[in-house]
């Protein structure tokens, strides 16, 4: 089943640029062309209701990484988020110029109660994290993969890099920042976005997953032991909170701190708790991840949360397989209504929207800080002799090294 075309949503320049991010489906048959060629969505929504058919508005939560940082939408309904706090690793109260394509978030917010609607809902609440930050032990540039801590980063053609080219110039001991999604094993992660970060001596290591064996004084984080320490509070997306109590088995937290590779422990400076995995019956979810494990046909786990997919008519998913769902979770599983699997090889369409910046030729310009070459798209409403600093542009992009490749750019007026 396809998505619907997102309508553009066209309030002038300064909402423009405000209303951004599309977490998930820029894929062809899934959203054409995240963003469409219409004009003119209502941005209005309503409130109240999760589920209720006599609400107005639907509960949303969405997980995946940002696969359109300008006009936003997830699974084909646009999400305004002039109302959102913005929590990126460590840091709250982050603004929208901070996010980038790639960058894997948790949304939570509303969408009008009809989950086929082209009406754009709110989103309230955006938790972004990295997961994993440190210096690299091992590059395979064979198998495209390396190492950091314990963690095994798997880059594809959709990795966007910052910083780098490829792996091929990528030395060990560079301290790289990976977003990506983890695969079955969870200590391997397909990078969806890999930046090379200045050389900064004595600079923490940051290391996101799941608390186990949790004590007073210890916990377990992707294998790796550890020590609490004397840590006398921890962090979380609304503020720092007293003493380790909030730290519990299971929890999905982000330490920071030292790291041994000859011991595999860390000792914590920093912990961050009370990141939004929970998702809630009765809401609708956006999922786009790698399968966890399959229990019978059509039915597996994403994201750690269980899917059936047997409505939406999809074939038999092994894990590891990367998918995209959208449904609403009822009794625990998400019954998905729109399904994609991503083809091994596929090439993702990604939406980027703003004002053009450090313009050097149509092979060389930003835009919201993503390296473009426009060499080869086809152009909307302008040609290429208008592309210049300042002008609003919305551009549809595919990954490539070191650089986004634009297939087309589209002027935008105000």
């Amino acid at each position: 089943m396809k998505f619907k075309d997102i309508q553009e949503i066209s309030h002038g320049k300064s909402v423009l640029v405000r209303v951004f991010f599309c977490l998930l489906f820029a894929i062809a048959g899934l959203i054409s062309g995240c963003g469409g060629d219409g004009g003119g969505a209502d941005t209005k929504t309503g409130s109240g209701g999760t589920g209720d058919p006599g609400a107005t508005s639907d509960a949303l939560n969405a997980a995946g990484p940002l696969s359109t940082v300008g006009i936003a939408s997830i699974a084909a309904t646009g999400l305004d988020d002039r109302a959102s706090t913005i929590f990126i690793n460590t840091v709250a109260n982050q603004s929208f110029t901070a996010l980038k394509l790639g960058m894997v978030a948790e949304v939570r917010g509303t969408i009008p109660a009809s989950s086929t609607t082209t009406t754009a809902g709110t989103a309230t609440n955006i938790v972004v994290q990295s997961a994993v930050i440190g210096l690299v032990s091992a590059v395979d540039v064979v198998n495209q993969r390396i190492t950091v801590l314990p963690i095994t980063v798997q880059v594809d053609q959709n990795t966007i890099f910052e910083g780098i080219n490829s792996l091929t110039t990528l030395a060990v001991g560079t301290r790289i920042e990976a977003y990506g999604m983890p695969q079955a094993d969870s200590k391997t992660i397909l990078a969806t976005r890999l930046i090379a970060l200045p050389a900064i001596a004595g600079a923490p290591v940051e290391l996101v997953g799941t608390a186990t064996n949790v004590s007073a004084f210890q916990i377990t984080v992707q294998g790796v032991a550890v020590s609490l320490g004397s840590l006398a509070s921890v962090t979380t997306p609304t503020g720092t909170v007293a003493g380790t109590a909030s730290i519990v088995e299971n929890a999905r937290v982000r330490v920071l701190g030292t790291y041994s590779a000859n011991t595999n422990s860390m000792l914590a400076t920093q912990i961050v708790t009370g990141i939004p995995a929970a998702r809630s019956d009765n809401a609708i979810l956006v999922l786009d991840g790698i399968v966890q494990t399959v229990s019978a046909n059509g039915r597996f786990r994403l994201n750690d949360t269980d899917v059936d997919t047997t409505t939406a008519n999809t074939a038999t998913i092994a894990s590891g397989a990367r998918v995209q769902v959208k449904g609403r979770k009822t009794s625990g599983v998400l019954a998905a209504t729109d399904f994609r699997r991503i083809a091994a090889g596929e090439r993702i369409q990604l939406v980027v929207q703003g004002d053009i910046a450090n313009f050097a030729s149509i092979a060389s310009f930003t835009v919201r800080g993503e390296t473009i070459n426009a060499s080869a798209a086809t152009f909307v409403g302008g040609t290429a002799a208008n592309l210049a600093n300042g002008r609003t542009v919305r551009i549809k992009v595919q990954a490539n090294a070191g650089r986004l490749e634009a297939t087309e750019v589209s002027f935008v007026t105000s």
